[in-house]
């Protein structure tokens, strides 16, 4: 599997603040996040599932990446945001633009 916003890639961050002055609802499955991590810094990973402590469990995109069991679950106070936008390098014509799919859901 090829990562979601691939290597020299842009996104586009709704931060959690932002977001919650705007009114949206917590993150839910599927969406992508940028999140602070204790071990491994800023990452940028995919909800997989939510537990009953409303704990995030981040999925990896390809199998180099570090995996959920590796990540551990995520708090809310680690979600720096959710990305909304993905602007992509291209190759052959330059950058391309393109929505991120669980905006749209």
């Amino acid at each position: 599997m090829s990562p979601r916003i691939p290597d020299k890639s842009y996104a586009l961050i709704l931060s959690t603040r932002m977001a919650h002055r705007l009114g949206f609802m917590l993150p839910k499955v599927g969406d992508t996040l940028v999140v602070d991590h204790d071990r491994l810094g800023t990452i940028i990973k995919t909800v997989a599932k939510i537990d009953r402590l409303g704990r995030f469990w981040l999925k990896r995109e390809n199998d180099s990446s570090v995996s959920m069991r590796e990540m551990g679950p995520i708090r809310l106070r680690q979600v720096i945001g959710k990305v909304v936008f993905n602007i992509k390098e291209n190759g052959s014509s330059g950058i391309t633009v393109g929505k991120n799919e669980q905006i749209l859901r």
